[in-house]
């Protein structure tokens, strides 16, 4: 008897201490049961297809890249001075090779994920040079940072890729930043990877330690990273980026074509004509992945601002970005391609409405737009120029929400809640019946750092502000936070890297 009463209270123990830990697993990538935004008809698509087309036949693209004009030339397109001449059916033929869905592996099997169809993760942001820590303190951000922020994109459940550089170390030397911040990544966390795609040196060395962490054969036949190309000026690649492309392409990794729309400002004046212009800048891009390795993996993508016409700031999450991301998605989708949308990004200095209302604005509208990958989603601040902890937790849990409400509704109890209607029947409550005492910790979303108490007892509970529930939760699962297992000669072989290239 004593044995039985034992093992019963070892189970109770055990199931309260699950529900007290603060650590949960990671989601699966979202299967999004939301129809997407078609806010175009089949029509007007074509239309803004051909424009686009056009633009790339007869007003070029600037590759500012000697290996890549000398790509281009070979291929048999019209080079002149810098600028490339794309003919439309021998971009639509290059584009015939891209895969509709791949799968990008990580280091933890289980947390692979499937890109394209109707899969969506979400990841953090990228390159911020400045955050907000513990303290609400502003500053520039430190290798130290990034750590932190590494360690809770490894326990949040809602990020499903991580960024190396969500922050930048600016307390190391910058010809060795992107190699710690890779280190820091893989050794903080066994998520998938966003890498490094800001030269060819740092994609080579980002490279060289995937090859560490997965061996060469792997990295070969495998895609275990995934890198976003980037552009701010209209219609032109700089070398950087293309000579980033170059490695990871010819390596079979995918490359994210994500040019940075700053609508009004480096296009025209126009949502339609922007969405022309920039898709022109998307689809050059990819043509020249597939140009490097036809059938490498590649991400129809962009990073969406519109600018203010009084001050020429960026602005973020206004009706006519929504417009964009949509129409992005349906050209992504038009071209068979998984889409990139931002999802989170604030220009609010500090966590207040403007930010949970940008938050919430991209957010739903990447999920809406029938987004495959939705980054910049946790801690941006500033315009992304600014990383915000409190921002971070809170975004975590809003992208949570935003999964739950895109997944696919359960029927599987559908028949028992309809049968405890006419149990409980009318004027009655049902928080004491046997459905809801067996569903009450699923049936629905609990936030943990919302609030919804009433005003006395939350005035007794310290009157706390969602910035200092989030920053509290922060310190918690920092706590707990354990280390992902890394083998120990991999890790031996990374510092050594690491050292060789800080010494030379």
């Amino acid at each position: 008897m004593v044995g039985k009463v034992s093992k019963r209270r070892g189970a109770r123990n055990a199931r309260i201490a699950s529900r007290s830990s603060y650590l949960e697993p990671m989601l699966p990538e979202l299967n999004n049961s939301l129809a997407p935004t078609q806010i175009l008809s089949v029509e007007q698509l074509n239309r803004l297809n051909n424009a686009s087309l056009d633009i790339l036949e007869n007003v070029g693209v600037i590759f500012r890249d000697e290996m890549a004009l000398e790509d281009w030339r070979k291929a048999g397109s019209k080079v002149v001075d810098n600028r490339v001449y794309i003919d439309r059916h021998h971009l639509q033929n290059l584009m015939e090779s891209v895969p509709a869905v791949f799968t990008l592996c990580a280091r933890d099997s289980a947390k692979s994920l499937t890109i394209g169809s109707k899969q969506a993760i979400f990841v953090p942001m990228s390159g911020a040079n400045f955050i907000r820590d513990m303290s609400d303190e502003r500053r520039s951000s430190s290798l130290d940072d990034l750590a932190s922020l590494h360690k809770l994109s490894h326990v949040l459940p809602a990020i499903h890729s991580l960024s190396t550089s969500i922050v930048t170390p600016h307390d190391v030397n910058l010809q060795t930043r992107h190699i710690n911040a890779t280190y820091s990544a893989i050794k903080h966390s066994d998520k998938a990877l966003l890498g490094y795609a800001n030269s060819g040196q740092n994609a080579a060395d980002t490279l060289a330690m995937c090859d560490m962490v997965f061996g060469k054969n792997i990295v070969d036949s495998q895609a275990v990273i995934m890198a976003t190309m980037t552009a701010t000026a209209p219609l032109l690649w700089d070398a950087g980026a293309t000579e980033a492309m170059r490695h990871y392409a010819q390596r079979g990794q995918p490359v994210i074509c994500s040019p940075a729309v700053h609508a009004g400002g480096n296009t025209p004046a126009s949502v339609l004509a922007t969405v022309v212009q920039v898709n022109a800048h998307i689809l050059a891009a990819i043509g020249y992945a597939q140009l490097l390795n036809p059938g490498v993996p590649v991400v129809y993508g962009q990073n969406l601002s519109s600018a203010s016409m009084r001050t020429a700031d960026a602005m973020m999450a206004t009706p006519e970005v929504t417009q964009m991301a949509a129409i992005f998605g349906q050209l992504a989708r038009h071209y068979g391609l998984p889409y990139q949308a931002t999802g989170g990004v604030s220009g609010a200095k500090i966590l207040d409405a403007q930010a949970g209302y940008e938050t919430a604005a991209s957010v739903y509208s990447a999920l809406g737009a029938g987004a495959n990958v939705i980054d910049n989603a946790f801690g941006s601040m500033e315009a992304g120029s600014l990383c915000s902890i409190a921002k971070f937790m809170v975004d975590a849990e809003y992208c949570a929400m935003g999964y739950r409400m895109a997944s696919a509704l359960s029927w599987d109890d559908f028949d028992d809640a309809l049968n405890a209607i006419g149990d409980v029947g009318p004027g009655q409550r049902y928080f004491g019946h046997p459905h809801t005492m067996q569903h009450f910790e699923s049936a629905f979303f609990m936030p943990k750092l919302h609030d919804y108490s009433g005003f006395q007892l939350w005035q007794a509970q310290g009157s706390q502000n969602i910035q200092q529930r989030a920053v509290r939760h922060a310190e918690q699962l920092l706590a707990e936070y354990q280390p992902p297992v890394l083998d120990f000669a991999v890790d031996e072989a990374l510092l050594a890297f690491i050292s060789s290239r800080e010494n030379n």
